[in-house]
């Protein structure tokens, strides 16, 4: 992925405090993609995808429906005029594949393994997933084009200067240890690649992004069958080939979109007796549900949950929250 915007937003808590979220763009192999990440009740940032598609102004349609309703709830960008900033993209795409098809058609193979060595070390370092640290596609051009400095490094997409600072001595340390054929700037490479091998891989690429689309469609089905069914997260791991976050993730999702996940509620909890039960929705009413930390450390003051693992509890936590807001949205229609 090439990172090609970002901007950070910022909103007052009703406590006084902020949050701060960032949305970002990225382009990959033809196909652009917009996240919004803002921290979750634990404190971890948490991932939404608005946009994943080929248009380019069906992308930016849904970037700025979405910003708008995000700033609508009380985001405000610290950076202004982000959508005009966004328009400024579009001209760049197609220099980004020429790069990328370099990358993939012209890569060292002794040294992209090294870098790709070097990421999963740093990835086990940051306890993040290796895609978060460098992508295929970064680094096959940087197996190909074999920067040597940090100012080459910069003119490669999707390489900033925080990216550099943080990592640009190690990666540099491989890439120029390798001898090289090319030169930067890189202007050059429209004119060295074929024009029909490129045409080829664009509509590679685009095949790559129509078979994701088709699994993530079948995993929202499935994940929608198992709200239905009862199914719980462990059988749905299985059958939608879903890590039992990412499933948990989709069913809030659903539960948004009006569908009843109550059935996979039910058997999630049904090990947490009902009175506990009750008490995480008593305190869903007096401590708010947007953050789930202070309920989980106020389940363990009273040392309802003290044995639980973390990660089961705020799972159960999720749940619950589900089935809270539901019932406070019922309560709140009733007495419209």
């Amino acid at each position: 992925m090439n990172w090609v915007f970002m901007n950070s937003l910022q909103k007052r808590t009703e406590e006084g405090g902020v949050v701060q979220a960032q949305v970002t763009i990225g382009e990959d192999s033809g196909v652009w993609h917009v996240y919004w990440n803002e921290p979750d009740e634990s404190g971890e940032t948490t991932e939404m995808c608005w946009f994943e598609g080929a248009g380019w102004n069906e992308m930016l349609t849904a970037f700025r429906g979405q910003l708008l309703q995000k700033m609508s709830e009380g985001y405000a960008p610290l950076l202004d005029n982000v959508t005009g900033d966004v328009q400024s993209l579009n001209g760049r795409s197609e220099w980004v594949q020429k790069l990328q098809y370099y990358g993939d058609a012209f890569k060292n193979e002794a040294v992209y393994e090294a870098l790709r060595e070097w990421r999963r070390k740093q990835a086990g370092k940051e306890n993040k997933a290796p895609y978060m640290v460098a992508t295929n596609r970064l680094l096959g051009m940087l197996s190909a084009f074999l920067p040597q400095t940090r100012d080459e490094l910069l003119q490669l997409p999707g390489f900033g200067p925080f990216k550099a600072d943080l990592y640009g001595k190690e990666l540099l340390a491989i890439t120029g240890a390798a001898a090289r054929e090319t030169t930067f700037p890189l202007d050059w490479v429209p004119e060295r690649i074929d024009y029909a091998q490129y045409k080829l891989w664009l509509h590679q690429q685009q095949e790559a992004f129509v078979e994701r689309e088709r699994q993530r469609k079948e995993q929202r089905n499935a994940v929608l069958e198992a709200a239905l069914n009862g199914t719980d997260l462990e059988t749905l791991k299985t059958n939608a080939s879903l890590p039992r976050r990412e499933a948990l993730a989709l069913l809030e999702e659903l539960e948004k979109e009006g569908y009843d996940v109550e059935p996979v509620i039910a058997v999630e909890t049904k090990d947490v007796p009902s009175e506990q039960q009750a008490r995480v929705l008593q305190l869903f009413g007096q401590a708010g549900d947007r953050y789930l930390k202070p309920i989980l450390q106020k389940l363990n003051e009273e040392e309802l949950w003290k044995d639980v693992p973390s990660d089961r509890a705020y799972e159960w936590l999720r749940l619950l929250r589900i089935r809270f807001r539901r019932q406070k949205e019922a309560t709140a229609a009733k007495a419209g």
